[in-house]
Parts: C-alpha cells; sequence; structure tokens
C-alpha cells in the first residue's frame, strides 16, 4: 500500500503541495526584492496566497488526525 492510497497520505501528500506553494512564493517575493521590482499589489497577492496556504495546511493538520 503506498502513501497516496490512504485518507491520511493524501492529506499528507496535500499538506507538501501546499507548503511547496508557500516556498516558492516566499523564494519569488525574495527575488523580486533583491531585483528591486517592489510592487505591493504583487506582494499583496503572494501574502493572500500564503495567509490561505497557512490556513488550509492547519485545517489539514486538524483533518488528519480524523483520518
Amino acid at each position: 500500500m503506498t502513501m497516496s492510497e490512504s485518507k491520511f497520505g493524501r492529506l499528507l501528500m496535500l499538506k507538501i503541495a501546499l507548503a511547496g506553494v508557500v516556498l516558492a512564493c516566499f523564494v519569488s517575493a525574495m527575488t523580486l526584492h533583491s531585483l528591486n521590482r517592489k510592487n505591493p499589489a504583487i506582494f499583496k497577492a503572494i501574502h493572500l496566497i500564503v495567509f490561505t496556504c497557512i490556513v488550509a495546511i492547519v485545517v489539514l493538520a486538524k483533518a488528519m488526525f480524523y483520518a
């Protein structure tokens, strides 16, 4: 049985994917900052994406107790 066959495994893989999105947002924000392309609209969008992903990770962590 592989990890993706169980409900717990699917939730874990989704959490890992969301963490990857957060990491990609962080890297892109730092890259934009270092290139002096500080656009407030882009940084606001990045913050919204990261906030949504973090909330989803917390909800998935709670859901994993019942999986």
